[in-house]
């Protein structure tokens, strides 16, 4: 990260505009140090824009007209390998549409229509597990150069059983925001 460079990156994709000034205006309002590019088509300058920054945090609507945000977070994740992903659509997806990233990347998914506290919430949560991991990735590689032998795929299996159990926990509080 250069200096002078905002603490966070978000990626927005989104088809609708008026979704992604809603999103803009909370997570703007809400999350400090942050930067936000927002794409409502997927385009040369949507790929530019991944390539040359590092992203932080994507958030993508599943159905973006002839495009599946599924498939095109694949593609993003090339470029980007430690992001984090926030799915959104308005139908409705089991976890086994997301298998293909477990053990793979920090991802998430919410069912539109989304309230501002939920994005406000999934959002910081996704950027706190992110950076946990991140931080637990530069120890294991530290422990790597120091020729501890530590056989990275049953640590990163561990973690993301930790991901697991913290996404359980922050649908149990989205389920006590949804009662009040």
């Amino acid at each position: 990260m250069k200096d002078g460079q905002n603490k966070y990156t978000i990626v927005i994709i989104e088809d609708d505009r008026t979704t992604v000034t809603f999103y803009e205006k909370y997570l703007q309002r809400t999350i400090k140090d942050l930067t936000i590019f927002s794409f409502t088509k997927v385009n040369k300058e949507l790929f530019t824009t991944v390539t040359e920054n590092h992203i932080n945090l994507f958030i993508v609507d599943i159905h973006l007209g002839k495009y599946n945000g599924i498939d095109l977070a694949i593609d993003l994740q090339l470029s980007n390998p430690d992001s984090t992903f926030l799915f959104i659509s308005g139908f409705k997806y089991a976890p086994e549409d997301f298998k293909q990233f477990d053990g793979k990347c920090i991802y998430d998914f919410v069912s539109k229509p989304i309230t501002s506290n939920e994005l406000i919430i999934r959002v910081k949560a996704l950027i706190n597990i992110s950076k946990s991991f991140n931080k637990f990735l530069g120890y294991i590689k530290a422990m790597q150069d120091d020729c501890i032998d530590v056989k990275m795929g049953a640590l990163r299996e561990k973690y993301f059983d930790m991901v697991k159990q913290d996404r359980t926990m922050i649908e149990g509080l989205m389920s006590k925001l949804e009662m009040k």
